[in-house]
């Protein structure tokens, strides 16, 4: 018989290759993403800048906060065009269109 760490052990494996499983079955190669950095005119990188990325067709909206370097990233996007507007305190908010095909 097993002792009851080597079924845990077992157990906890088996776990994490159902996990690996359903995140692949996640991905598709019809989804993309957006990745960037904030920063100023000068390239100073601005700090927790919130980004929303509209899809113009369906109206849908995804927000991220950018971290402490001002890096944000949203994944699994459909095709379409989209806006990106970027709002941060003491700037004035930004906006940008993109078609992703």
């Amino acid at each position: 018989m097993r002792s009851p760490r080597s079924l845990a052990a077992v157990m906890r494996f088996v776990c994490l290759l159902l996990l690996l499983r359903l995140a692949s079955f996640a991905q598709d190669s019809s989804t993309g993403g957006v990745t960037g950095v904030i920063s100023d005119p000068t390239g100073a990188r601005i700090a927790l800048a919130t980004v929303v990325l509209a899809n113009t067709a369906t109206g849908l909206e995804r927000t991220q906060i950018a971290d402490v370097r001002g890096n944000f990233a949203l994944s699994l996007l459909a095709p379409g065009a989209y806006t990106l507007r970027v709002q941060a305190a003491n700037f004035a908010p930004t906006l940008e269109i993109f078609r992703w095909r």
